[in-house]
């Protein structure tokens, strides 16, 4: 183990250069002060993920028990201490108990639960190790005990000091049921009776009696549960907060419900009411209340008694609240039951806006979102939703913690690295893992606070080795007792202003004192280059970062950035300005969070621009999730009109992507082919699936870094699926007939692959990384040439298929050979050009201009308007072949993209296309603005991306923008490019005719008349907030009459903010200024509460809409950008143009009360006497217009075709132009709405 590998904490910072090497040379840190550049600070900040690790699930004299390990084998030591075995610092117990555990047998690696024959505790005498995988997960163990591991095509034990980065390790990948479930509960006043197998034994001192559990029971405790946890929770903000009269009701009701002589639900919504009840009903005959309060009371002592037992069996804390261990006792239609009920419960009481509602139709094969409060439920909530295999996500928050939880199938079980019937491709040999998955070791540390005294193991007869948890590792002995936290979310948010902000739920960046610069360490990480473990070889086998420089470039290279981290229980704050710290580190609060915040905005003294590409960074965070098994990222961009979101999260890798890549095209066969292998520093993974298409779509990494251009890795895989498949087809014979051999592109015809290979010190040919050069091309062939061949012999029928359809593809380049030959010859001489190609003068291609125009009619207008010295015109008749869905002999026999091809001059196809021989090095795309125009363009962008994709990638394609209106009024015309424009342009001509009197109940003397520039500014600036205030009202429940209360209440000469250096923070340090901006609100109408968040030291209101919802307005809310521009506008316009106004026009004067009825009387005078027309077609302009507008490089607008995200473009292109007819339906039901132009 190296230095690396021990926890991240101040000592482990190494101090290189600092700000003004970065300031000064950005290039060499980011790869440029451009838009590369600016993308690499997100990146920087997000490489970020940790794990979860859960206590163990244990049969315990025939019934299932949840229960950390520690405090199973403690409890047992105290209970039978006298047969105890003492032996120095070990400790076992072999007799006094009836153990079982989830294991598995080495023969045929199945799970079952397996008797314990030893429970063992030894003192801690060696490095605990914390293994952290990228499936998730986390597990702590000692350095002479062994976790399973893929060796040699085995899975065997290795000590956890001789663990690497990069091991496979094994993990569970299906539930194991018990033999027999519990049916009935038996209430039993004689403790000592044995418990039956069916009967789940209750000792209490009512009569002896049998309980039935059907499944009303099971849904009604699924309530009961869910009403105990939301009294907990309110009864635990009884104790913290000043009493609501909601919190004043619980407090109420929790001193007279506690008694064992009623049953009590909790369900405010009158339709669960009615459930809950029909359920009693169903479960026995007892009186029930229900008080319009939400509190139903069920008269039946057995049930209260019974309930109360069930619930507080095997807890380990009174002020908590689990899944009681009978649930995991129960049939999987029941435990459904059970979940049903807590489900419906959790959100049925809405006493609290911190309680999310849970609106559930039917069953629960709807996605739902649930909130809870308690560490032992949520524990026990993942272990059920395990054993009902399904998919959910577990996020934590402030207040609580948030489950997504999906369908309840069997296909969603938990599959890590391979499908279900590709397993045995991950060994070196023939071998199947029965019930269990790999995951690959991401990250080792040592633990420096582990404390306690003890760890703990257990033998298993015949197995030795057991599972501690379901969501854990498959262990060898050792387990310790701590619950660590867990980490697998990461978001990033781009704001209006172009600030970012990227959140995560890891440990935090340390706080501690750094040993040498006498600074925070969070400080120091911030300020300074440092090292970490990255440039420790040993420690990161198979890095891939940029020089290892983290977030402290970022920091550096921002105009301003603000930290905040959530570690070891307290909130920590820190502002930076361009590198320099504001003021230190320091606590501002309290929390259960764990987790780092980083809000920067990039700064343009040192970089060329700040607009982020959504595009560009969704493709990022989506490889990120790929290639991270596990790990969710979220990405939302707010600077639209309409906000842009994606969630990336793929629970099986690149089996996952693959699988994603192909999902609105017809598969060749129904699983993806999967390998893994490790051949010394080098760790392979490929996955692949045919398609019946006809394109290759191959994504290569090395170490997470995406390759555009390959590399040897990519070389390797080539040579080897051509070798292999070729072979394959000769062996089979279904190539006899052939007479030459399959070629490369024959055999990737309809491929859809991800390789993705990691290895020390990886050689790239730039810093940009886009091909590997280091030399693994040979390991990487012979690799996968063993994997393939083993792959074909065991799945003969997917074999088959594949090379059947290379076959395929091998004949049909033979007709396409002949009809390319004829393309070919076209564009070897001029004097073979299109007869309807209009060329230019010009033979330099740098130089020379080509415009695509739809029919004769628009050509013949582009031909009279070019300047034929170097724009040249191409008229294509009607739409072009899609060839989306055409093989390529038939796409190189249609007339249009063979004149298309020739006038290009490349030549087309993987032999022939020379970009060199590019006759033009401007590609413009001159269509309508109709439905088809816009077909057609998608048409021609189709061909390019599919068979020309290098023009697109160097830049050569453009489309023509041509302008949106032509204005006219009088006999003076004007052409406007866009809607802004043209708001730009009407402003201009109403400010030129009217003047404005603002402050008109004032004497004369300090009267001001606005005009011009003047009043179109203000105007601009009444338009920009109303926009503003209504992206904020979102975050308000859409409430705008409070959110103009709260900008007045901050803004303008009476606003909190007119004190001399009180900024926005400062408010909510201060009771006095909150109280003013309480009385604004309460002036406005609102109740209002001052609170106190915890979190971040400082005080917050919460505010009762007329609907009866609760809003939090707090430090957070009060930083958006929105806000504090629209508090900015608004004091700017009270102190300049503040109402009533005098509107003058044409001598006359007009008394306007507010800006709002002063815009639309400027608009009105600005539209008058003038002509607009919008333009749909190019074919309405004359050639003087149409050279004026969109031909003339003077005054033209071009925009350029770029790929920023090359999955979502293949992705739109698949659907929008493929086969699949109800994936374009799907697009076309969702997007319909957001349609602007449309030609009817």
């Amino acid at each position: 183990m190296s230095k690396a590998t021990q926890e991240y904490g101040a000592e482990a910072i190494k101090v290189l250069e600092g700000r003004e090497a970065v300031r000064t040379r950005p290039g060499m840190y980011i790869g440029d002060n451009g838009e590369n550049g600016l993308h690499q600070l997100v990146y920087e900040v997000v490489d970020n993920s940790l794990t979860y690790e859960m206590p163990i699930l244990v049969s315990e004299n025939g019934k299932l028990r949840l229960i950390p390990i520690g405090k199973l084998i403690d409890d047992y030591m105290e209970k039978c201490v006298e047969s105890v075995e003492k032996n120095g610092d070990l400790q076992a117990l072999r007799s006094g108990f009836e153990l079982a555990v989830l294991a598995f047998s080495p023969k045929d690696y199945k799970l079952s639960f397996r008797p314990v024959s030893a429970l063992f505790r030894h003192r801690v005498n060696s490095p605990i190790y914390r293994i952290r995988l990228e499936a998730g997960r986390e597990i702590e163990i000692t350095a002479y005990h062994s976790l399973f591991t893929l060796r040699n095509g085995q899975i065997v034990p290795v000590r956890g000091d001789e663990l690497k980065e990069g091991d496979l390790l094994a993990i569970p990948q299906s539930w194991a049921e018990i033999p027999s479930y519990i049916e009935q509960i038996v209430v039993e006043s004689d403790e000592n009776q044995k418990i039956d197998s069916g009967n789940y034994l209750l000792p209490t001192s009512i009569e002896n009696s049998v309980l039935p559990i059907t499944d009303s029971l099971a849904e009604l405790l699924g309530f009961y549960v869910a009403s105990e946890s939301l009294r907990l929770n309110e009864s635990i903000k009884t104790n913290e907060v000043s009493n609501t009269k909601e919190i004043a009701f619980f407090e109420a009701e929790n001193k007279t419900i506690d008694n064992d002589n009623s049953l009590v639900f909790i369900a405010k919504d009158k339709r669960l009411a009615g459930q809950i009840v029909a359920l009693v009903t169903n479960v026995c005959d007892c009186r029930i209340d229900y008080t319009d309060e939400g509190i139903i009371r069920v008269g039946s002592k057995t049930l209260s008694i019974l309930f109360k037992k069930i619930l507080a069996d095997g807890q380990t804390a009174r002020d908590s609240v689990k899944i009681p261990d009978l649930v995991f006792n129960l049939s999987p239609s029941k435990r459904k039951r059970f979940l049903e009920g807590f489900v419906k419960g959790s959100g049925s009481a809405k006493v609290a806006q911190s309680i999310s509602p849970v609106e559930l139709e039917g069953d629960l094969d709807s996605e739902i979102v649930l909130k809870v409060f308690s560490e032992e439920l949520a524990v026990g909530l993942q272990y059920l939703l395990a054993s009902l295999q399904a998919n959910y996500s577990v996020k934590r928050e402030t207040q609580g913690i948030v489950f997504s939880i999906s369908k309840f199938h069997q296909e969603n079980v938990i599959s890590v690295g391979c499908g279900a019937d590709t397993r045995s491709s991950v060994v070196m040999q023939p071998l199947s893992f029965g019930d269990l998955g790999l995951s690959r070791v991401e990250k080792i540390e040592i633990v420096e606070d582990y404390g306690h005294e003890w760890v703990y193991d257990v033998s298993v007869p015949e197995c030795e080795n057991f599972i501690a948890g379901f969501g854990a590792v498959v262990c060898h002995n050792s387990v310790d007792e701590a619950m660590a936290g867990y980490c697998d979310s990461i978001e990033v948010i781009i704001h209006i202003d172009n600030s970012v902000t990227v959140i995560d739920n890891g440990r935090g960046i340390p706080t501690d004192i750094h040993p040498q610069e006498g600074v925070s360490a969070a400080e120091v990480v911030m300020t300074k280059l440092h090292a970490g473990g990255k440039f420790d070889s040993n420690s990161y086998k198979a890095s891939g970062g940029l020089h290892g420089v983290g977030v402290s470039c970022v920091n550096f290279l921002s105009e301003w950035l603000k930290l905040e981290i959530w570690r070891d229980g307290k909130t920590y704050e820190q502002e930076y300005r361009r590198g320099i710290p504001v003021e230190p580190l320091k606590v501002t609060g309290k929390t259960n969070r764990r987790g780092t915040k980083i809000t920067f905005k990039p700064d343009l003294e040192v970089l060329t621009t700040d607009n982020f590409s959504f595009e560009r960074l969704s493709e990022r965070f989506r490889q990120k999730a790929f290639l991270n098994k596990g790990l969710k990222i979220t990405i939302r961009d707010e600077r639209g009109e309409n906000e842009r979101y994606h969630e990336f999260y793929y629970r099986d890798g690149i089996v996952e992507f693959v699988k994603h890549l192909n999902q609105n095209k017809n598969p060749l066969h129904e699983e993806p082919i999967y390998f893994y292998g490790e051949l010394g520093d080098l760790t392979i993974e490929v996955a692949l699936q045919y398609n019946e298409g006809y394109d290759e779509k191959v994504f290569a990494f090395a170490n997470t870094i995406y390759n555009p251009d390959g590399g040897t890795h990519l070389a390797g895989f080539r040579s080897s699926l051509t070798r292999t498949i070729n072979n394959y087809a000769q062996s089979s014979g279904i190539a006899k007939n052939m007479k030459v051999a399959l070629t490369g592109d024959d055999v990737r015809e309809g491929l859809v692959a991800v390789i993705s290979v990691k290895l020390p010190q990886p050689q790239f040919e730039s810093q940009t990384k886009v091909k590997l050069t280091s030399d693994i091309k040979g390991q990487v062939e012979s690799f996968l040439n063993e994997k393939l061949a083993e792959y074909f012999e065991q799945n003969p029928s997917v074999a088959r298929k594949i090379v059947t359809k290379a076959v395929d593809a091998a004949r049909a380049r033979e007709a396409a050979r002949k009809a390319r030959e004829i393309v070919r010859k076209s564009a070897l001489s001029g004097s073979m050009l299109p007869g309807k190609l209009a060329d230019c003068q010009e033979k330099d291609p740098a130089r020379s201009e080509l415009f695509i125009v739809e029919g004769d009619s628009a050509g013949g207008s582009a031909k009279q308007a070019r300047d034929r010295r170097n724009q040249a015109v191409l008229p294509l008749k009607g739409k072009i072949l899609n060839v989306e869905k055409a093989r390529y002999d038939k796409m190189l026999s249609h007339g249009e993209i063979k004149a298309l091809i020739t006038a290009i001059g490349t030549g087309i196809g993987k032999d022939d296309f020379d970009i060199e021989k590019l006759r033009y090095h401007r590609i413009v795309l001159m269509t309508d603005a109709d439905v088809d125009g816009s077909h057609i363009r998608t048409l021609l962008l189709t061909f390019f991306y599919r068979h020309m994709p290098e023009l697109i990638e160097r830049g050569h394609i453009y489309i023509a923008q041509p302008p949106l209106y032509k204005v006219k009024k009088g006999k003076k015309e004007e052409y406007i490019k866009d809607e802004k424009e043209m708001f730009r342009y009407l402003m201009r001509q109403a400010t030129s005719e009217v003047k404005v009197e603002v402050d008109s109940d004032q004497a004369q003397a300090d009267k001001r008349k606005i005009e011009g520039k003047e009043l179109a500014l203000r105007l601009e600036q009444t338009i920009e907030l109303q926009k503003l205030v209504e992206r904020f009202s979102r975050r308000l429940n859409n409430d705008r009459k409070l959110c103009l209360a709260l900008i007045k209440a901050f803004a303008g000469k009476e606003g909190v903010l007119a004190q001399e250096g009180v900024r926005f923070r400062n408010v909510f340090e201060k009771e006095d200024l909150m109280a003013k901006v309480e009385a604004e609100l309460s002036k406005a109408g609102y109740q209002t509460e001052l609170t106190f968040d915890e979190e971040h030291g400082l005080s917050e209101i919460e505010i009762g809409l007329p609907d009866g919802s609760v809003v939090v307005f707090d430090w957070e809310k009060a930083s958006y950008v929105e806000f504090q521009r629209a508090v900015e506008i608004e004091t700017e316009l009270e102190r300049t143009f503040s109402p009533p106004f005098v509107f003058y026009e044409n001598g006359k004067s007009e008394l306007v009360e507010t800006r709002q009825e002063l815009l639309e009387r400027v608009m009105t005078v600005a539209k008058r006497d003038l002509v607009i027309q919008r333009y749909k077609g190019l074919g309405e302009m004359n050639p003087e217009q149409l050279w004026e507008t969109t031909m003339d490089p003077e005054k033209r607008v071009l925009l350029q075709v770029r790929i920023e995200d090359a999955v979502e473009t293949d992705e739109l292109f698949t659907i929008l132009m493929g086969d699949e007819v109800e994936p374009r339906r799907k697009f076309i039901e969702e997007n319909a709405l957001d349609v602007k132009n449309l030609d009817v």
